[in-house]
This record gives structure tokens, C-alpha cells and sequence, in this order.
């Protein structure tokens, strides 16, 4: 009979405690999902938003996109910056003002 209290206790510590790690791993995928969508609908990758708006991988196939596509965490370079610098230079192009007649 020991056994058994002893079993029944056990579980029903355990059972919060996956609550809490299931929860906390729905939240790092959904945030890892959200950013990754974002990245892909910045630089335009239609088949990138929709694969990664359509498959779950459990966060597997966002972080293949942000580190090997994208290159959010590689180290020393910024792939994001190039989007970036391009509007920027579209920006000064655009503050000319144009010679009044």
C-alpha cells in the first residue's frame, strides 16, 4: 500500500510541473513561429511565409530558417542589414527636391 501513496504523490507533482514545461515550450515556439514570419515577410520569400505559416515543426524549421537563411544568429554577420541599406539609399535618392521652373 506504500508503494501505491507513494506512486500517486509522485504523479500528481509531476503532473503541474508538465503543465508548466508544456506551456513554456508552446510560448518559445509561438515566439520563434512569429519572428521567423516576420523575417520572411520583410524580405518578400512568399514560399518561405507560407511553408513556415503552414508546417509545425515544434520551432525545428523556424530556427533552420533564421539561422541558415536568414542568419539572425551567425556570428559577425547581419544578412538582414543588405534590406536594410537598400532602402535606405532609396530614401536619400528620394529627398531631392526638384528644380522649380
Amino acid at each position: 500500500m506504500d508503494i501505491l501513496n507513494t506512486l500517486s504523490s509522485t504523479s500528481m507533482i509531476m503532473i503541474p510541473l508538465f503543465i508548466i514545461l508544456f506551456v513554456i515550450l508552446i510560448a518559445a515556439v509561438v515566439t520563434l513561429k512569429g519572428y521567423a514570419l516576420w523575417h520572411a515577410a520583410k524580405r518578400n520569400e512568399v514560399g518561405w511565409f507560407i511553408a513556415l505559416l503552414i508546417v509545425n515543426t515544434i520551432g525545428i524549421l523556424e530556427i533552420i530558417y533564421l539561422y541558415f537563411i536568414v542568419g539572425k544568429w551567425s556570428s559577425g554577420s547581419d544578412s538582414g542589414s543588405d534590406l536594410d541599406s537598400n532602402s535606405n539609399q532609396n530614401q536619400e535618392k528620394d529627398t531631392t527636391i526638384p528644380n522649380e521652373q
